[in-house]
């Protein structure tokens, strides 16, 4: 799993909102009302998050990322996890 997967799946407005959806719980529900306060839909703001994190990420962040996702049995929801939380 590389950031470039993520960057290809959830840089799409729809796939990132059904991902997000997809990890829920409190997550879900945090990230939603922060989206509401930059008065924009969760999809489009993960997304962006995203594009950010893909650009300008530090190498601590980077390590964190390939070690979240290797081990995960789910990369792609565990590495969007990860960077909307350090968004």
């Amino acid at each position: 799993m590389t950031i470039a997967d993520i960057i290809q799946s959830c840089s799409n407005i729809h796939v990132a909102d059904a991902a997000i959806r997809s990890i829920g719980g409190q997550f879900v529900e945090t990230f939603s009302k922060k989206a509401a306060i930059s008065e924009i839909e969760p999809g489009a703001l993960a997304a962006r998050h995203v594009i950010e994190f893909s650009k300008s990420a530090s190498e601590v962040e980077w390590k964190s990322f390939d070690q979240i996702t290797r081990g995960s049995d789910q990369p792609v929801l565990s590495g969007l996890q990860y960077i909307l939380s350090k968004a």
